[in-house]
């Protein structure tokens, strides 16, 4: 396979981005319906801080200013506040329109003692359409600003690649929640869709590396010449059975889980457990282990056959850059070879496509923010009027 191997400082993207630009100081936000994520960015010293935090926004949309505010305390002034969003489809909202305008009012309120306006990224056919607008402009324009933090990272990473390449390649993002897949032409910015676009294209699955539900993952488990059906609740995510498979690192601290207990191997089991409708002591000697490791092939392998989808769609693709909190899972996903062609004829030659890691280009941290990294640069290169 071929492979990026070139291991580069976290912050030469960003000096070679800001070679051509003013110098500036800037503020990247990503606000999600689960989490919520941030950059800073100063372009004349090549200097970037990051942070995220877990918020339930579909719980307390009221409080998304004071996270924000907490988020970016003791930042330096910003000149430039761009912001991108997901989480306007939160349940908490009766529309997508609804929900924008209400993250956008949050918004105004938590940066309102700031001298820069915040400025909400919207998708583009084309580099002559405003790509941020102000808060009266993202409310009225609400399809173009709900759901656009994929484009964003999308249209920076294409813009970069593609001139250095100078051929069409394919993005990857799996974070928390969702998979994101987005073909990237040459010289041109991402096509602008839906979610139900892109869920119909095959390029938004909505599977995450954390939160999704593990009985979507693996509704039945085969073991032992038995077949079971898991409960269909919400007793236990695919972030509990990357515990156990030792993908995911514990994080004692972390209780945005199931069931609110902490986000260790120890409590993952008793989450698995009661898909079963047991305690971890009522199931057989190595269930859950068996139990996980089922659920992370059949997840792998979702990913992989998705990305096999994009790759026969796209067949002029010759790179493809992995990212997102859930990046070291898509390397594994890379090398798997697709299931469900029906002819070697049909498949497509991984061989000949370079794999690129953001994590080997970039700090890994960056990776797991890339939305609120790609706001933040692609504003440097966007006049204030």
């Amino acid at each position: 396979m071929n492979r990026s191997t070139n291991q580069t400082d976290s912050n030469a993207l960003l000096l070679q981005w800001a070679a051509s630009h003013p110098a500036q100081t800037v503020w990247g936000l990503d606000i999600g319906g689960a989490n919520l994520k941030a950059a800073w960015l100063d372009t004349a010293t090549g200097q970037i801080s990051s942070r995220q935090s877990a918020f339930a926004l579909w719980r307390s949309p009221t409080r998304l200013a004071d996270q924000l505010e907490q988020l970016t305390q003791a930042w330096p002034e910003p000149e430039k506040i761009s912001i991108t969003m997901t989480g306007e489809i939160a349940d908490c909202f009766p529309s997508k329109a609804s929900g924008v305008a209400t993250i956008v009012e949050q918004c105004e309120a938590a940066f309102a003692a700031r001298t820069a306006p915040c400025r909400y990224y919207a998708m583009a056919t084309d580099k002559s359409n405003p790509s941020f607008l102000l808060a009266d402009d993202a409310r009225r324009a609400w399809p173009r600003v709900a759901a656009s933090n994929w484009h964003a990272v999308a249209r920076m990473w294409g813009e970069w690649l593609t001139a250095h390449r100078q051929t069409p390649g394919l993005i990857v993002d799996l974070g928390s929640t969702t998979l994101d897949l987005t073909p990237v032409p040459c010289d041109q910015l991402p096509t602008p869709r839906s979610d139900f676009e892109r869920i119909r294209r095959g390029e938004l699955l909505y599977t995450g590396c954390r939160r999704s539900p593990l009985a979507a993952v693996l509704p039945t488990v085969n073991i032992d010449a038995d077949t079971l059906s898991l409960a269909q609740e919400l007793f236990a995510t695919i972030g509990d059975a990357y515990l156990v498979t030792g993908d995911r690192a514990e994080a004692p601290t972390d209780c945005e889980t199931a069931d609110g207990r902490p986000a260790t191997v120890g409590h993952a089991k008793q989450r698995i457990a009661r898909l079963f409708c047991s305690d971890l002591e009522e199931l057989p000697n190595g269930w859950i282990n068996r139990v996980a490791a089922a659920a992370k092939n059949a997840h792998l392998n979702a990913i992989s056959q998705t990305i096999e989808r994009n790759l026969r769609q796209n067949p002029d693709t010759s790179w493809c850059l992995l990212l997102g909190e859930g990046e070291a899972l898509l390397r594994q996903a890379w090398l798997r070879s697709a299931t469900t062609t029906t002819s070697s004829a049909e498949e497509v030659s991984r061989e000949n496509i370079t794999m690129i890691a953001a994590a080997d280009v970039l700090d890994p941290v960056i990776s797991t923010i890339m939305p609120a990294y790609a706001v933040a640069l692609l504003s440097t290169a966007t006049p204030v009027p």
